[in-house]
């Protein structure tokens, strides 16, 4: 039974690209002859078949009812719309309605984005939890409805008290961080402690920065980070647009 369904599934789908091509509403067979009636209502019988005609005969000839319509094949896409027929090759096959509205998907223009700007100040916060729930998604555009990973839509984030800083655990005395000069024996090591004591604006950018995708685009997000190492700044311009980031 289910090999003859999905027969029946083909041969409506080869007659429906058929009936559209050619302005057909309706095909059937009566007498063993093939009557054709188009969208204006015209009948015709046809007389003598040609190759096209003669394989389509065939193909009617397997239905039940020896016919074949376009809102017979509506009405049957509508009542299979959750669970989709498909061919013997794994494929969907399209039954869909003439003139239906697709969903679509707007990509929003570079041209016309509005970046905000973010402020938080960082005291006695922890820098990793505040980057992975909030800083981040900031900086790619993530909360956005329109977000797109491969396109820059991300804001401005500018962070305070970077050296007031807190970390869990051991983490400033076991935590370190290295960086090499690419000749041998080149390799500094530097704990946490002495990070947040004497490098906090690029402690926090490496701790942020390493959660970025390492990409061009991220590159370019990572840009507008702005960190300072105590509540002073120099954006007065831009402090009166400042949205701060609640806990």
């Amino acid at each position: 039974m289910r090999n003859k369904q999905l027969k029946d599934s083909e041969i409506k789908s080869q007659l429906r690209q058929y009936l559209i091509e050619n302005g057909i509403s309706k095909i059937s067979l009566e007498n063993g002859k093939l009557v054709i009636e188009y969208n204006n209502q015209v009948k015709k019988t046809v007389e003598n078949e040609d190759s096209e005609q003669q394989k389509y005969h065939q193909l009617i000839q397997n239905l039940p009812n020896k016919s074949l319509s376009l809102s017979e094949l509506q009405e049957n896409n509508t009542n299979n719309s959750s669970t989709p027929n498909k061919n013997n090759t794994g494929i969907y096959v399209g039954l869909t309605i003439e003139n239906e509205q697709l969903q679509k998907t707007t990509i929003p223009s570079l041209l016309n984005v509005t970046r905000s700007w973010y402020f938080l100040d960082l005291k006695n916060k922890i820098v990793g939890k505040e980057a992975t729930e909030k800083i981040v998604d900031l900086l790619r555009g993530k909360n956005r409805k329109d977000f797109m990973p491969n396109l820059d839509l991300g804001n401005y984030v500018v962070l305070t008290n970077a050296k007031h800083v807190a970390f869990t655990g051991n983490k400033l005395d076991k935590k370190n961080y290295y960086n090499h000069s690419g000749y041998p024996g080149g390799l500094r090591t530097r704990s946490t402690r002495l990070m947040r004591e004497k490098y906090p604006r690029e402690l926090v950018f490496r701790i942020i920065r390493g959660m970025i995708p390492h990409t061009k685009l991220g590159d370019k997000q990572a840009k507008r980070l702005f960190i300072f190492a105590d509540e002073k700044h120099n954006l007065e311009a831009q402090e009166k647009g400042f949205i701060k980031i609640e806990d």
